[in-house]
């Protein structure tokens, strides 16, 4: 009797895989296949989630954030993590947040590892982190600083970031 159990567990085990086999396959006959687009669309849905389940976490802080300092001594953009606290915030191509991200400095592992966001010039826990350029306050612009990435060649790159982020020695 517990031979026939077993046999029949293992031949109902057996049909339900090979039934979701064929299932699979006749999808793939009716030309429904995997596409390059699907693995894009797949990113960018994953992307959109991170974005906006981080921001609702920094919008639920209120004031409660860690903001950027220029020093007035030479303009010199320093941040650094406040395990207190929390941020987020991103560097634009224009004083527009549509624009292109260029930086982005967050607290999340899910912002910063591997750069998930692409951003040209890396995404950071803090400014301590960077290795290959400073930032530099050049200009209030209404809602934004201008400021600049050198790099050790004294090439440069315009920044634009949100000026609630960013607040000033006095």
């Amino acid at each position: 009797m517990r031979k026939f159990f077993l046999t029949s567990f293992l031949f109902f085990t057996l049909l339900l895989f090979s039934c979701g086999k064929n299932q699979f396959n006749s999808d793939q006959s009716t030309n429904k296949s995997f596409t390059p687009a699907d693995t894009i669309d797949n990113e960018a849905a994953l992307l959109d989630s991170i974005d906006r389940a981080n921001n609702e976490s920094i919008i639920a802080k209120g004031d409660k954030i860690t903001k950027a300092f220029v020093f007035s001594s030479d303009s010199t953009i320093f941040f650094t993590v406040n395990a207190r606290l929390t941020h987020r915030f991103f560097g634009y191509a224009l004083p527009n947040i549509k624009s292109k991200r260029l930086i982005l400095f967050s607290i999340f592992s899910s912002d910063v590892d591997n750069n998930p966001f692409g951003c040209e010039l890396g995404a950071y826990y803090d400014t301590k982190e960077i290795r290959y350029f400073a930032l530099k306050y050049l200009v209030t612009t209404g809602d934004f600083i201008k400021a600049i990435a050198i790099d050790k060649n004294y090439r440069t790159t315009d920044i634009y970031f949100e000026k609630k982020w960013i607040e000033f020695e006095r």
